[in-house]
């Protein structure tokens, strides 16, 4: 019998594509990952058009000075390619860790993983820009074919592309995002007037209207904040001035990790009235922090919120959600809440079993024959 080959560093290739913005989720999700294979003695190398903060071994993209089109995935899949071809080493597994990322034409001899975190662009149709969804369209089902496997990090997230693509299903393993250490909020009363958050970029599907429309109904029993991008702050300029004039609702972005760790102390309840949600790391964040959520249901945090908060069937009325806020917020101090959270998020994987789950996963393509 052969003996098992363990992956080593230079190895294991990983893409950079959205690395460089630390408040993105496909950020949170690499270095989480990226950390706890360190400690199983794996350090992938990633390829960047800068170095990456959280990875010592980063090969830089030759510049493509074409503006934003070098970024256009289907250029940026093509200058993946230039540059493996290049490698005198090359790695034995690509993994591309943002969708549809990997290395055009197709490399012979080289394993191809990618993870699909969702294909909301195709669920959502005008909900999501144009161009990402031309994007997913023209790219998922090359991706689909020429990979070697596909991790899922949510059942719905897999059982959305199984609907599509029935092919793919003997490709799929699904390895679920992990979970951060617990670390509770120090306050232990509600607020009088709860206390809100929001956190979304501004893409039809996370629906920052009824996020508004929960704020304007609620006749003065809540505040919100949103946490959002550019894009998000003009649309609450434009949509909810009289709420931001009114100390109702107030705009974030950008928060350095301390404002953000003050900002969830100071949150009574985590709204997400987003209509699709692959895994949604915000309110995994709000979970090990103590913060109970309140989510429209129907996609992936049906599968692990549990006693951490509601799930609110799409198209319910604001008046429903400003229900179960009022419920929430101080019923998410008391202390058989936080027991029963504590108990369920022990339940929850880590980012070391996910790390672990990945390992596995390489150590087997690469002693599966070509």
């Amino acid at each position: 019998m052969s003996e098992i080959h363990q992956p080593v560093s230079g190895e294991i290739l990983w893409d950079g594509f959205g690395f460089s913005n630390p408040n993105s989720g496909v950020y949170v999700h690499a270095q989480s990952l990226y950390q706890e294979l360190r400690t199983l003695d794996l350090e992938p190398e990633v390829i960047g058009e800068k170095n990456i903060d959280f990875s010592s071994k980063t090969k830089i993209l030759p510049p493509l000075h074409a503006g934003k089109v070098a970024n256009v995935k289907a250029v940026w899949n093509l200058r993946l390619g230039m540059l493996i071809r290049s490698m005198k080493k090359k790695p034995k597994i690509f993994h591309g860790l943002s969708n549809i990322d990997m290395p055009m034409p197709k490399i012979p001899g080289l394993k191809l993983v990618v993870t699909i975190h969702d294909v909301i662009p195709l669920l959502a149709n005008s909900g999501t820009s144009m161009a990402q969804s031309l994007q997913y369209r023209s790219l998922l089902p090359a991706v689909i074919k020429q990979a070697d496997a596909l991790v899922c990090v949510s059942q719905w997230t897999a059982d959305s592309v199984v609907s599509r693509w029935p092919e793919a299903r003997s490709k799929i393993i699904v390895i679920p995002n992990g979970l951060q250490p617990s670390q509770p909020r120090s306050r232990t009363q509600p607020h009088k007037i709860a206390k809100i958050l929001y956190i979304a970029r501004a893409e039809t599907y996370k629906n920052l209207s009824m996020y508004f429309s929960i704020l304007r109904e609620c006749r003065g029993t809540m505040t919100g904040t949103l946490l959002t991008d550019a894009r998000g702050l003009g649309l609450a300029e434009r949509e909810a001035k009289d709420l931001i004039s009114s100390g109702v609702l107030a705009i974030q972005m950008q928060l350095s990790e301390s404002e953000l760790e003050k900002l969830w102390n100071d949150t009574d309840v985590y709204v997400h009235v987003s209509q699709y949600e692959g895994f949604c790391l915000p309110a995994a964040e709000a979970m090990v922090r103590g913060v109970p959520v309140i989510y429209q249901s129907g996609h992936a945090l049906d599968e692990w919120v549990g006693p951490a908060g509601y799930g609110i069937p799409g198209k319910t009325q604001p008046k429903m959600w400003i229900t179960k806020i009022k419920d929430l917020a101080p019923r998410g101090f008391s202390p058989d809440f936080q027991l029963a959270l504590k108990q369920h998020l022990t339940t929850l994987p880590t980012w070391k079993n996910a790390a672990s789950q990945l390992k596995k996963l390489y150590t087997e393509l690469m002693n599966c024959p070509n």
